[in-house]
């Protein structure tokens, strides 16, 4: 991902430049996305996962993955994580979350469909 994204990371925050759009406007997206999303067409809870992060990225690849046809499925939108938090998953949770939320930034495309068709699944 850092080569894809360019990272200036700096230990222990995660140094992508969507990740500041996505923090200070988090809020005001989820909205804007809720209010587009369609109530018909939700995301199957699918998930035997305990920790509520691994949890959270199925969810959101299921998303990404109805998303790339052209639908806006219910999302449940959880409470932003911290960003001091830097578990493994961070980085993938908050790189979907961006894309499905309308931030764009080179290479977060490609990293979202690597995470959805294939990391999420190991």
């Amino acid at each position: 991902m850092d080569a894809k994204l360019g990272s200036i990371n700096k230990y222990p925050n995660i140094g992508y430049e969507f990740i500041n759009e996505l923090h200070s406007n988090y809020d005001e997206l989820t909205k804007s996305y809720s209010e587009m999303s369609h109530d018909f067409q939700c995301v199957p809870k699918i998930s035997h996962w305990v920790r509520d992060d691994y949890s959270e990225l199925e969810h959101l690849s299921s998303v990404y993955k109805i998303m790339q046809t052209g639908d806006w499925p219910k999302v449940k939108w959880l409470k932003l994580r911290s960003l001091s938090n830097v578990r493994w998953n961070l980085k993938v949770i908050k790189s979907l979350q961006a894309w499905i939320l309308g931030i764009r930034q080179t290479g977060l495309e490609e990293c979202c469909t690597f995470i959805a068709e294939i990391f999420v699944h190991i």
